[in-house]
């Protein structure tokens, strides 16, 4: 005989009395995991918690997904349930539920992203006003922006009068194209100019 009985190691249970044998300690199903060595019933398998794994029965702890991957799945089973951050946005932790958006001003088109690090300062002629942006939006004809990493329209400057911008995403003063013979324009902002009525230059 043995002065003490052995405990069923975590991940494991048994509800037989009188074992003889580590064969009657059970797994924990995949998808749960058990800390408590010993355990004499079911109930102690817990499901692993969202961001985490388990691929296989019998654990005393479950998986993180990794960094650059979430999961809002309870119970889960597979690596598979770890979903890549869609573009616009990372996790540099393990064991997400969720992924961080990229700050306003700046855009990201990598899936799966681990770093804020991808998250890239909108150009010149763009802006972001918004988190977890996958492209700058383009200012707008008769404006333009020389500002990099801008978070809102109103970076976008009009250009003067006199002047003209027909294409949209302009990035300098110097966009801003003076109105040519026979046409004009006396506000600002214009995206072209106005002919001149008959009569007129």
């Amino acid at each position: 005989g043995t002065a003490s009985c052995t405990n069923c190691p975590a991940g494991r249970y048994s509800t037989t009395e009188g074992a003889s044998s580590e064969q009657t300690c059970l797994e924990c199903p995949a998808g749960n995991y058990s800390a408590t060595p010993g355990a004499p019933s079911e109930s102690v398998c817990v499901r692993c918690a969202a961001g985490k794994y388990s691929s296989v029965p019998g654990t005393a702890s479950c998986t993180n997904c990794p960094a650059g991957r979430y999961s809002t799945d309870v119970g889960a089973s597979s690596e598979q349930t770890c979903l890549q951050c869609p573009q616009g946005k990372y996790t540099s932790e393990n064991g997400t539920v969720s992924c961080s958006g990229c700050v306003e001003g700046k855009f990201s088109t990598t899936v799966g992203a681990s770093s804020q690090n991808v998250c890239i300062k909108c150009p010149r002629g763009k802006y972001a006003d918004k988190t977890g942006t996958v492209t700058c939006t383009l200012c707008a004809a008769g404006k333009y922006s020389e500002a990099e990493g801008a978070k809102q329209e109103t970076v976008c400057t009009v250009c003067g009068a006199g002047r003209y911008q027909p294409t949209k995403g302009a990035n300098a003063s110097s966009d801003c194209l003076a109105c040519p013979t026979g046409k004009y324009f006396v506000g600002s902002g214009a995206a072209e100019c106005i002919s001149c009525v008959a009569g007129k230059y």
